[in-house]
């Protein structure tokens, strides 16, 4: 199974496929802004990401929301694979449900995002990530990451890839930190 986090993601939908295409988990922490919805609610912000996934072929064979726990799941078949995105309303400096985990991927392209400051956030990424994973986010906040990538929709996307759990504080915004700064 291919897990990954968005962090952040808002409408955000497509960003996951392109840089995980194989993805099987889409887990998402995202505080509702209504900015990024049509009637400024949650609920047209879910219509709006189906709409976008259907006009882009996808097929949904379930959609849920439990309002007590904020989690909307939607189960859907894409790229002909089924898919399930797991959403959240919750802030991702806190901590996170336990069935986000053995993440394979983590992306934080439309947030700040600061493990060296954010102790939650630092533990998070140590115990639920697998041994080596990769962090995406935008690229003019990290040219300091290891690869940068050009999606097709002209996001330049940042990628490093994390083989020590010590190096998660590389994930910093827009600071470059070398190991001996590590747990300063």
């Amino acid at each position: 199974m291919i897990n990954v986090l968005y962090c952040g993601m808002s409408n955000d939908i497509f960003s996951p496929f392109l840089l995980v295409p194989n993805l099987d988990f889409l887990y998402v922490l995202d505080e509702f802004d209504k900015g990024f919805s049509s009637l400024d609610n949650f609920a047209s912000q879910q219509l709006n990401i189906i709409n976008l996934l259907k006009k882009d072929t996808a097929k949904i064979t379930s959609n849920e929301y439990d309002v007590n726990l904020k989690r909307w799941s939607l189960i859907f078949t894409y790229g002909e694979k089924e898919r399930q995105l797991i959403h959240y309303g919750i802030n991702f400096n806190r901590r996170w449900p336990d069935e986000i985990d053995d993440l394979n991927y983590t992306m934080s392209m439309g947030t700040t995002f600061e493990p060296r400051k954010e102790e939650i956030l630092k533990k998070m990424l140590m115990y639920r990530t697998t041994s080596i994973f990769t962090h995406y986010s935008l690229w003019r906040f990290h040219e300091h990451y290891d690869q940068k990538i050009l999606l097709s929709n002209g996001k330049e996307i940042a990628a490093k890839t994390i083989q020590n759990k010590m190096d998660i504080q590389h994930l910093q915004d827009s600071v470059r930190i070398e190991k001996h700064d590590l747990f300063l």
